[in-house]
Protein backbone atom coordinates (compact mmCIF):
# COMPACT_ATOMS: atom_id res chain seq x y z
CA UNK A 1 0.00 0.00 0.00
CA UNK A 2 1.37 3.41 -0.95
CA UNK A 3 0.92 6.47 1.25
CA UNK A 4 1.80 9.92 0.04
CA UNK A 5 3.96 12.72 1.35
CA UNK A 6 1.24 15.21 2.21
CA UNK A 7 0.48 13.18 5.31
CA UNK A 8 3.84 14.32 6.62
CA UNK A 9 3.46 18.06 6.07
CA UNK A 10 3.86 20.02 9.30
CA UNK A 11 0.87 22.19 8.37
CA UNK A 12 -1.25 19.22 7.31
CA UNK A 13 -4.96 19.39 8.10
CA UNK A 14 -4.91 15.89 9.54
CA UNK A 15 -2.67 13.94 11.87
CA UNK A 16 0.45 12.50 10.22
CA UNK A 17 0.38 8.88 9.12
CA UNK A 18 2.85 6.51 10.78
CA UNK A 19 3.82 3.57 8.61
CA UNK A 20 4.85 0.14 9.93
CA UNK A 21 3.24 0.97 13.27
CA UNK A 22 1.98 -1.24 16.07
CA UNK A 23 -0.98 -0.84 18.43
CA UNK A 24 1.51 0.35 21.03
CA UNK A 25 2.00 3.49 18.90
CA UNK A 26 -1.59 4.65 19.52
CA UNK A 27 -1.57 8.08 21.19
CA UNK A 28 -4.40 10.57 21.68
CA UNK A 29 -3.90 14.16 20.54
CA UNK A 30 -3.54 16.78 23.28
CA UNK A 31 -3.54 19.95 21.14
CA UNK A 32 -5.17 19.60 17.73
CA UNK A 33 -8.96 19.35 17.46
CA UNK A 34 -10.06 16.71 14.98
CA UNK A 35 -13.80 17.42 15.04
CA UNK A 36 -16.03 20.39 15.80
CA UNK A 37 -19.69 20.32 16.77
CA UNK A 38 -21.72 23.34 17.89
CA UNK A 39 -18.56 25.32 18.52
CA UNK A 40 -16.91 22.64 20.64
CA UNK A 41 -13.70 20.92 19.62
CA UNK A 42 -12.98 17.22 20.09
CA UNK A 43 -9.52 15.71 19.98
CA UNK A 44 -8.63 12.61 18.00
CA UNK A 45 -5.41 10.73 17.35
CA UNK A 46 -1.93 12.21 17.44
CA UNK A 47 -0.97 9.97 14.52
CA UNK A 48 -2.84 7.83 12.04
CA UNK A 49 -1.37 4.33 11.99
CA UNK A 50 -0.79 1.69 9.35
CA UNK A 51 -0.52 -1.68 11.11
CA UNK A 52 -0.13 -4.31 8.43
CA UNK A 53 -3.33 -4.28 6.38
CA UNK A 54 -5.10 -2.14 9.03
CA UNK A 55 -5.28 1.66 9.00
CA UNK A 56 -6.49 3.52 12.09
CA UNK A 57 -7.59 7.17 11.99
CA UNK A 58 -10.05 9.45 13.80
CA UNK A 59 -12.70 11.06 11.53
CA UNK A 60 -14.46 8.40 9.50
CA UNK A 61 -14.44 10.19 6.13
CA UNK A 62 -10.68 9.54 5.89
CA UNK A 63 -11.62 5.95 5.04
CA UNK A 64 -12.49 7.04 1.51
CA UNK A 65 -8.86 7.91 0.78
CA UNK A 66 -7.57 4.52 1.95
CA UNK A 67 -10.25 2.73 -0.05
CA UNK A 68 -9.05 4.62 -3.10
CA UNK A 69 -5.48 3.49 -2.39
CA UNK A 70 -6.75 -0.08 -2.20
CA UNK A 71 -8.54 0.34 -5.52
CA UNK A 72 -5.28 1.52 -7.14
CA UNK A 73 -3.51 -1.51 -5.69
CA UNK A 74 -6.15 -3.83 -7.14
CA UNK A 75 -5.92 -2.15 -10.54
CA UNK A 76 -2.18 -2.88 -10.63
CA UNK A 77 -2.72 -6.43 -9.43
CA UNK A 78 -5.27 -7.15 -12.14
CA UNK A 79 -3.59 -5.17 -14.93
CA UNK A 80 -5.36 -5.64 -18.22
CA UNK A 81 -8.65 -6.59 -16.58
CA UNK A 82 -11.52 -4.32 -15.68
CA UNK A 83 -11.52 -3.74 -11.92
CA UNK A 84 -14.94 -3.55 -10.31
CA UNK A 85 -15.66 -1.41 -7.28
CA UNK A 86 -14.65 -2.58 -3.84
CA UNK A 87 -16.85 -4.76 -1.69
CA UNK A 88 -17.14 -2.73 1.53
CA UNK A 89 -18.46 -4.18 4.78
CA UNK A 90 -19.32 -1.19 6.97
CA UNK A 91 -19.77 -1.56 10.76
CA UNK A 92 -21.22 1.64 12.22
CA UNK A 93 -23.74 3.23 14.54
CA UNK A 94 -24.66 5.61 11.67
CA UNK A 95 -25.23 5.13 7.95
CA UNK A 96 -22.87 7.95 6.81
CA UNK A 97 -24.89 8.13 3.59
CA UNK A 98 -26.33 11.61 3.79
CA UNK A 99 -26.57 13.50 0.52
CA UNK A 100 -23.36 15.09 -0.73
CA UNK A 101 -23.58 17.80 -3.39
CA UNK A 102 -19.99 17.10 -4.45
CA UNK A 103 -19.23 14.39 -7.00
CA UNK A 104 -16.33 11.99 -6.75
CA UNK A 105 -15.45 11.78 -10.44
CA UNK A 106 -15.31 8.24 -11.84
CA UNK A 107 -12.34 9.31 -14.00
CA UNK A 108 -10.26 9.33 -10.83
CA UNK A 109 -10.56 5.56 -10.79
CA UNK A 110 -8.68 5.22 -14.09
CA UNK A 111 -5.32 6.63 -12.93
CA UNK A 112 -3.46 7.79 -9.85
CA UNK A 113 -5.14 11.01 -8.67
CA UNK A 114 -4.22 10.50 -5.03
CA UNK A 115 -3.49 14.15 -4.26
CA UNK A 116 -6.82 15.21 -5.76
CA UNK A 117 -8.63 12.46 -3.85
CA UNK A 118 -6.94 13.49 -0.61
CA UNK A 119 -8.14 17.07 -1.16
CA UNK A 120 -11.63 15.85 -2.06
CA UNK A 121 -11.87 13.90 1.20
CA UNK A 122 -10.66 16.87 3.23
CA UNK A 123 -12.67 19.59 1.53
CA UNK A 124 -15.77 17.93 0.08
CA UNK A 125 -16.76 15.24 2.57
CA UNK A 126 -17.78 14.99 6.20
CA UNK A 127 -18.16 12.04 8.52
CA UNK A 128 -21.84 11.69 7.64
CA UNK A 129 -21.73 11.94 3.83
CA UNK A 130 -18.58 10.28 2.49
CA UNK A 131 -20.24 6.98 1.53
CA UNK A 132 -22.53 8.56 -1.07
CA UNK A 133 -19.83 9.85 -3.47
CA UNK A 134 -17.91 6.58 -3.11
CA UNK A 135 -21.02 4.64 -4.18
CA UNK A 136 -21.97 6.94 -7.05
CA UNK A 137 -18.46 6.93 -8.50
CA UNK A 138 -18.17 3.15 -8.58
CA UNK A 139 -15.34 3.11 -6.04
CA UNK A 140 -17.67 0.94 -3.95
CA UNK A 141 -19.29 -1.88 -5.88
CA UNK A 142 -21.20 -3.91 -3.30
CA UNK A 143 -21.93 -2.22 0.01
CA UNK A 144 -22.90 -4.08 3.19
CA UNK A 145 -24.08 -1.84 6.02
CA UNK A 146 -24.19 -3.43 9.50
CA UNK A 147 -25.72 -1.44 12.34
CA UNK A 148 -27.07 -4.02 14.82
CA UNK A 149 -25.57 -6.90 16.78
CA UNK A 150 -27.99 -9.44 15.30
CA UNK A 151 -27.18 -8.36 11.76
CA UNK A 152 -23.48 -8.50 12.57
CA UNK A 153 -23.58 -12.00 14.03
CA UNK A 154 -25.58 -13.42 11.09
CA UNK A 155 -23.60 -11.65 8.36
CA UNK A 156 -22.02 -13.73 5.58
CA UNK A 157 -19.13 -11.85 4.02
CA UNK A 158 -18.29 -11.94 0.28
CA UNK A 159 -15.11 -13.64 -0.92
CA UNK A 160 -13.04 -10.44 -1.07
CA UNK A 161 -13.85 -7.27 0.83
CA UNK A 162 -12.69 -4.22 2.71
CA UNK A 163 -13.79 -4.19 6.35
CA UNK A 164 -14.64 -0.69 7.54
CA UNK A 165 -15.13 -0.27 11.29
CA UNK A 166 -16.44 2.75 13.12
CA UNK A 167 -15.72 2.03 16.77
CA UNK A 168 -18.94 3.82 17.76
CA UNK A 169 -20.65 0.57 16.74
CA UNK A 170 -19.77 -0.43 20.32
CA UNK A 171 -20.73 2.88 21.93
CA UNK A 172 -22.50 2.27 25.28
CA UNK A 173 -25.84 3.51 23.93
CA UNK A 174 -25.77 0.77 21.28
CA UNK A 175 -25.85 -1.97 23.93
CA UNK A 176 -23.60 -4.26 21.87
CA UNK A 177 -21.37 -6.53 23.93
CA UNK A 178 -17.84 -6.19 22.55
CA UNK A 179 -16.64 -9.44 24.10
CA UNK A 180 -19.53 -11.42 22.61
CA UNK A 181 -18.79 -10.09 19.12
CA UNK A 182 -15.00 -10.59 19.24
CA UNK A 183 -14.99 -14.02 17.60
CA UNK A 184 -17.05 -12.84 14.62
CA UNK A 185 -14.97 -9.68 14.39
CA UNK A 186 -11.75 -11.66 14.32
CA UNK A 187 -13.04 -13.77 11.43
CA UNK A 188 -14.02 -10.67 9.45
CA UNK A 189 -10.67 -8.98 10.13
CA UNK A 190 -8.67 -12.09 9.21
CA UNK A 191 -10.43 -12.50 5.87
CA UNK A 192 -10.50 -8.83 4.84
CA UNK A 193 -8.01 -7.50 2.29
CA UNK A 194 -7.98 -4.11 4.04
CA UNK A 195 -9.30 -2.96 7.42
CA UNK A 196 -10.08 0.71 8.06
CA UNK A 197 -10.91 1.78 11.62
CA UNK A 198 -12.28 5.16 12.74
CA UNK A 199 -12.16 6.24 16.39
CA UNK A 200 -14.87 8.89 15.76
CA UNK A 201 -14.26 11.84 18.11
CA UNK A 202 -17.52 13.37 19.46
CA UNK A 203 -19.48 10.19 18.70
CA UNK A 204 -17.32 8.05 20.98
CA UNK A 205 -15.25 8.90 24.03
CA UNK A 206 -11.69 8.58 22.78
CA UNK A 207 -10.40 6.92 25.93
CA UNK A 208 -13.05 4.25 25.41
CA UNK A 209 -11.96 3.99 21.75
CA UNK A 210 -8.42 3.34 22.96
CA UNK A 211 -9.72 0.60 25.27
CA UNK A 212 -11.45 -1.09 22.34
CA UNK A 213 -8.32 -0.81 20.20
CA UNK A 214 -6.19 -2.27 22.97
CA UNK A 215 -8.35 -5.39 22.78
CA UNK A 216 -8.20 -5.51 18.99
CA UNK A 217 -4.40 -5.72 19.15
CA UNK A 218 -4.69 -9.30 20.40
CA UNK A 219 -6.89 -10.49 17.53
Amino acid sequence: MNFYTWFYHTDCRVAPLQLWATFDDLVLETERFAFFEEGNGYRGLKRFLQIGKTVIFDNHNHALFFWYEKFLEMRKQYAGSEVQGLNVVHLDQHSDRRDNVYVFKPERLTADYSKEVFDFVQEKTEVGNFITPALLSGLIGNYYEIRTEAWFCDFKAPDEYVLDIDLDFWAPEMGIDFQKTLSKLQTLIDQASLVTIATSPYFLDQQFAMTLLSQLKFL
